[in-house]
């Protein structure tokens, strides 16, 4: 088990933790991010030796770089660029630096010392020479000598140190095996929470432009309160509901009365429509199915934990038997039914989290690592970083719009549905005082509720082609998914809902004419 220490923790880890805290749309590595990988894919030279990473961690750094929710600004990678040349050493203790040349080292020749031949016949032809002046150049060379044999003795020595050290460093595996663990206390502590912003861009500047048009149905609700009032007291005033005087006055009334039952069945037709389209959490919950959200969510959740393993040296088949596919399912669902229902989203992960930390356990034991106290709190803290991640992955980017717009429609809607109700009804009694044959004012009041019913039926599907035509696509793939299904929803609901005032229309036209013909 290799000691994780600073180089590539400290370094690499540190510039890709850094990164996560920039949400955008990356897709690939941007000029800042290609300088990175660029100086570890280079040579790193340390005391005459070159080094050189290996292949397996620059691919990790490469895709981890290459995520849509990294992009590192200049200042960054400036930053994990010094980091990286600044722990060279450590990055070769770690097993992360491999050795791959030696620099040439340039030495210094001594000179051939001159042969007897050559002594004899300078001897003979120099016999000038003063005697101090051949005791100076034998002293000198003397002392040379003695300088070489010294150096020899000192490079033994240094030799018989290193092997001493070697020895030493051999007898003590175990202090290796219990640090190897300790260096996810450097990888957690550099790395910022990971929110996922960018899964929830798309989503919030959509919904940022959805106006919910409450005053239309709130103008339809006062005009036909007005018109049956004013009907109401002219009718009073003329004495038109106990007798069938002013014709044409009693026809312009009737026609008063019927625009006001369509405008109130519009309404309902609206607010029966949104209501069983829009706002019933089952439909929502069968529907995240069929979007893709528990695949994309299971390969994320796969793809993060995969890559802090790469950093620790952790093989990805320590989480396979935590984080599958049903798993996450059952998870996710969890989290978008306890936002649906309290409208408060906390995430439950102890069904992902809690197996993997017994896996990565029994993976160290495995290995023999010995986990100290100092491994013990870098494991939990690693252990909650993947749980912060965990619980942003599975924060469902519509529902907190889906409980605001739920909330906004129930106020409008506990209002609006009884005194709409109240006010057809009146509609309908005074249609029938006002005419001579009582029938003809259940005929009247029926073809209002079945125009009404149409006029919901085109705004419903007016709606959906507006909204289909500038919606646009929509990031991720799922929620882009989950929109198209969800439109659709609404819209077959709301046409449901105007067939069912049509289909009740034309009912009580069959029973009028029933009626009359057993007059």
């Amino acid at each position: 088990m290799r000691l994780y220490k600073r180089w590539i923790i400290g370094g690499i880890a540190f510039i890709i933790s850094a990164g996560i805290a920039q949400t955008a749309y990356a897709g690939s590595v941007n000029a800042n991010e290609q300088s990175v990988i660029s100086a570890v894919s280079g040579q790193f030279e340390k005391d005459g030796i070159i080094y050189a990473v290996k292949p397996e961690y620059i691919n990790s750094v490469a895709n981890y770089l290459a995520q849509d929710d990294v992009e590192l600004t200049a200042e960054q990678a400036q930053a994990a660029i010094s980091e990286i040349y600044a722990n060279v050493q450590t990055g070769v203790e770690s097993g992360y630096l491999v050795e791959v040349g030696r620099t040439p080292v340039s030495e210094t020749e001594p000179s051939p010392a001159p042969s007897e031949g050559a002594a004899g016949q300078q001897e003979t032809s120099t016999p000038t020479k003063k005697p101090e002046k051949q005791k100076t150049e034998e002293s000198q060379k003397e002392s040379e000598t003695a300088g070489i044999q010294e150096n020899e003795g000192s490079e033994a020595e240094s030799e018989g140190d290193s092997d001493t050290l070697q020895q030493e460093n051999k007898k003590d595996p175990e202090t290796e095996k219990s640090s190897s663990v300790i260096s996810i206390l450097e990888l957690v502590d550099k790395a910022p929470p990971q929110t996922y912003e960018y899964l929830n861009k798309d989503t919030n500047a959509r919904m940022q432009q959805l106006k919910v048009r409450y005053g239309i149905m709130w103008g339809c609700v006062a005009a036909a309160t007005f018109a049956i009032t004013l009907v109401l007291v002219v009718s009073i005033h003329k004495k038109l509901l106990i007798s069938h005087s002013h014709r044409k006055l009693r026809r312009i009334l009737k026609y008063i009365l019927t625009a006001s039952i369509a405008a109130l069945s519009f309404v309902l037709c609206l607010v029966g429509g949104a209501w069983f389209g829009a706002f019933q959490k089952n439909a929502i919950l069968s529907k995240l199915a069929d979007t893709g959200y528990y695949t994309f969510v299971y390969d994320e959740l796969k793809k993060d934990t995969s890559i802090s393993f790469s950093l620790l040296n952790i093989p990805n088949s320590v989480m396979d038997q935590s984080l599958t596919y049903e798993k996450v399912v059952i998870a996710a669902r969890q989290q978008v039914e306890n936002d649906l229902s309290k409208g408060i989203y906390k995430a439950d992960t102890s069904i992902l989290i809690e197996p993997l930390k017994a896996d990565i356990e029994e993976y160290l034991k495995g290995q023999s690592v010995t986990m100290t106290k100092e491994a013990k709190a870098g494991l939990a803290l690693l252990m909650d970083r993947l749980d912060g991640k965990y619980t942003a992955l599975l924060k469902w980017p519509f529902v907190s719009w889906w409980s605001q717009l739920k909330a906004d429609y129930t106020k409008t809607a506990v209002l609006i549905l009884p005194i709409s109700l109240l006010l057809m009804a009146a509609a309908q009694g005074i249609l029938v005082f006002l005419h001579h044959y009582k029938y003809r004012g259940f005929c009247l009041g029926a073809k209002g509720l079945m125009l009404g019913s149409i006029l919901g039926f085109l705004v419903f599907t007016g709606s959906n082609m507006v909204i289909s035509a500038r919606w646009g696509e929509v990031n991720p793939p799922y929620m882009n998914s989950f929109f198209e299904i969800y439109k659709s929803g609404i819209w077959r609901a709301g046409a449901v809902t105007c067939g069912i005032g049509v289909l009740l229309a034309w009912m009580v036209l069959a029973a009028v004419k029933a009626w009359k013909e057993g007059r």
